[in-house]
């Protein structure tokens, strides 16, 4: 329920830090891997913060990240992958 509350607010231009989990908003409020902290990672469905954090040392700050990256994950497999297609931009990330 609050995920998509605060997708559909992204989606209206509306991004703010006052929204306790997500503070970096893409214009599509989609996730960007490279730049998402683990409070970022939260917004998606079934990650908590052990999760949250394990992504963020995984992928932060790369200048590429896809699925195969995220499926190295401890506590990411398929079925999250296939939950969270959509939810994420993948592929050329900057830095």
């Amino acid at each position: 329920m609050l995920l998509g509350a605060m997708l559909a607010l992204a989606a209206r231009g509306f991004c703010s830090t006052s929204i306790p989990t997500m503070t970096h908003c893409a214009p599509d409020a989609r996730l960007v891997p490279a730049r998402a902290s683990a409070r970022d990672w939260r917004v998606l469905p079934g990650v908590g913060w052990v999760l949250g954090g394990r992504l963020e040392a995984a992928l932060h700050g790369r200048f590429w990240v896809d699925e195969s990256m995220l499926d190295a994950v401890q506590g990411v497999g398929p079925n999250r992958l296939t939950t969270w297609r959509g939810l994420l931009v993948l592929g050329v990330q900057g830095r």
